[in-house]
């Protein structure tokens, strides 16, 4: 079990253990001992070595599933353990709709909208039509025999877990029930949160992350105790100590907190846990925190906003090797997976687009272009702002193939 002073564990190859044998059985019973395989020597010394290499491969173990980096599964649950955090499980995506209808008409919660591609979500509670609403111009909203219509906002989670339910804006537009009063629903802003477990390597990432910024009141604190709860993607927060508005127009003495993912009420308790001291929580969002001690707070936060980006890619492929069928999906696929990569504020530069692109055998040449909107796709780099996050789904990325000689 040879333990180097640089680089810690080494293990022998088989190979290696089995000459070890060898050389105990020649100054034991001397050179002239015939140490083939097929004699009764060479039998006993390659049973040897097996036995030997499963020791090894115990004892690499148990100097790995010390090590965050290189420790898996059950042996790195408990290193979190230690941190007091939990591997995070499949998550639902949440989303808010906007629901317009007549007054007085009243959706309950557990009404399941859907998007054409079929994702269900879940109306989170009940919300009734009260105020007619006007448009930009001050006009009242009526339908076309002029009835007065009006609108409300109603938090949705998806009815199934993974990261197919983060779907685009203005994708959820369809009831999956008649609903009296209805008129019709959208969500302005793209699903978020939904997720599949935690992974191995996106766990050993927290852990570090929380040892290098522990759970406290301060700035990083705080976020790495709001991207502890389940379902939260990313979290920044945004502090004004002084006793003038700051530059994000946040009132002195405030706390602003922006998140993606995880539910209102785990979120409101994190923030509530470790949230700056004497400073009032701010933002659109309100919900009830709980304490250690079991009192109930009402904490206020925002989502982040979220900017689905298209992207068209142009492929010049050899047709005899490229595969029509899955090749494209495989560079939807691995597009999106960049995409998971990103936090708030980080731009999506055009570059990172060729990686993917290349992915499939046969590609010989690549183009990209990339735009925030469907008539504005060139060879760009998109930026988003401190508080908003870049989203794209299947349905945003055009392949188009050519096939070249």
């Amino acid at each position: 079990m040879p333990v180097d002073d640089k680089i810690g564990y080494v293990r022998p190859e088989l190979d290696e253990l089995r000459e070890q044998i060898n050389q105990f059985f020649y100054q034991e019973y001397g050179t002239g001992i015939d140490m083939q395989d097929n004699q009764t020597p060479g039998m006993f010394a390659g049973v040897m070595a097996k036995a030997w290499d499963k020791l090894e491969q115990t004892a690499q173990g148990v100097c790995h599933a010390m090590l965050v980096l290189s420790s898996k599964g059950a042996n790195l649950d408990d290193l979190a353990a230690d941190e007091k955090i939990d591997r995070k499980p499949e998550t639902y995506a949440s989303v808010e709709l906007e629901i317009t209808g007549y007054l007085q008409a009243t959706v309950p919660a557990g009404t399941e909208f859907s998007t054409d591609s079929g994702t269900i979500f879940v109306t989170a509670g009940d919300v009734t039509i009260s105020n007619q609403d006007v448009d930009a111009k001050g006009t009242f909203l009526v339908d076309d025999d002029g009835d007065a219509l009006g609108s409300a906002t109603v938090a949705a989670n998806a009815l199934e877990t993974g990261v197919d339910s983060n779907v685009m804006p203005n994708t959820v537009i369809n009831p999956e029930e008649s609903l009296d009063g209805f008129y019709s629903v959208t969500n302005p802003g793209a699903a978020t949160g939904g997720g599949e477990a935690e992974t191995d390597q996106e766990l050993q990432l927290r852990i570090i992350s929380n040892r290098i910024s522990k759970p406290n009141s301060t700035d990083s604190g705080v976020e790495t105790a709001v991207k502890n709860v389940p379902g939260v993607k990313d979290a920044h927060i945004v502090t004004n100590r002084t006793m003038e508005t700051d530059e994000y127009g946040n009132p002195p003495k405030t706390a602003h907190l922006y998140v993606i993912g995880g539910a209102d009420a785990d979120i409101a308790t994190a923030f509530l846990t470790y949230r700056p001291l004497l400073a009032n929580t701010i933002g659109k969002i309100s919900a009830i925190g709980t304490d250690i001690g079991g009192k109930q707070k009402a904490i206020n936060f925002d989502r982040a906003e979220t900017v689905p980006i298209y992207v068209t890619v142009g492929l010049k492929v050899d047709g005899t090797v490229f595969d029509s069928d899955t090749g494209p999906n495989t560079i939807k696929k691995n597009i999106i997976s960049y995409f998971d990569t990103l936090t708030m504020g980080d731009g999506v530069p055009y570059s990172k687009m060729f990686g993917p692109a290349y992915s499939p055998a046969g590609v010989k040449d690549v183009s990209v272009a990339l735009g925030m909107s469907t008539d504005n796709v060139k060879e760009q780099d998109i930026t988003v702002s401190t508080f908003q996050l870049a989203v794209i789904a299947a349905g945003n990325i055009t392949v188009n193939v050519e096939e070249v000689s």
